[in-house]
């Protein structure tokens, strides 16, 4: 976990110590605890996305001997929001797509070059924003499950539309 999910997990501990009779953190008793802990608790979660990020940025780039397990940079923050592991149902399937179909296509290794180039600083603001969840669960709204929804459908072209949109609506709005 490290040093610092250590000291997040100790402010928890600290601030669970004085709970309510019904069981409930009592945020009252100790709330710069507490925020401290929630703050630390953010900056461990950016952290391990960062990290995440930092591996799949190594197996694109060739520095890594696991090539065909490559990053999907939106798709892996917004699954790592809730929570999900890399080698969730969600990202195999975005991943399989990628390699199976998408870069066969005559733009599709195009496409994935300019992914490559534009998702890291999409997802490096959206992570900066405090409302950061919210926007990754909308993104999973009004984007990747539906585009999930077109791979289990074998309705490929779909897929590549909505997310060739989504790439272009998040950078309008968090690479201006």
């Amino acid at each position: 976990m490290g040093l610092i999910g250590s000291v997040v997990g100790a402010f928890l501990k600290a601030a669970l110590n004085d709970q309510s009779a019904t069981g409930q953190l009592n945020r009252e008793l100790h709330p710069e605890a507490y925020e401290h802990a929630e703050r630390l608790q953010r900056q461990l979660q950016q952290r391990q996305l960062r990290e995440r990020m930092y591996r799949d940025r190594e197996r694109i780039s060739g520095n890594s001997s696991n090539q065909n397990q490559e990053g999907c940079f939106i798709t892996t923050a917004v699954c790592d929001n809730f929570g999900k592991p890399d080698d969730c149902y969600e990202l195999t399937a975005f991943r399989k797509f990628r390699d199976g179909w998408l870069k066969l296509q005559s733009d599709g290794q195009k496409l994935i070059d300019e992914y490559y180039k534009t998702a890291p600083t999409i997802v490096a603001k959206i992570n900066s924003l405090p409302n950061a969840k919210i926007i990754y669960s909308e993104i999973w709204d009004n984007y990747l499950s539906k585009c999930l929804r077109y791979i289990e459908a074998r309705d490929y072209t779909a897929c590549k539309k909505l997310y060739i949109k989504m790439v272009e609506d998040l950078k309008s709005k968090f690479t201006a």
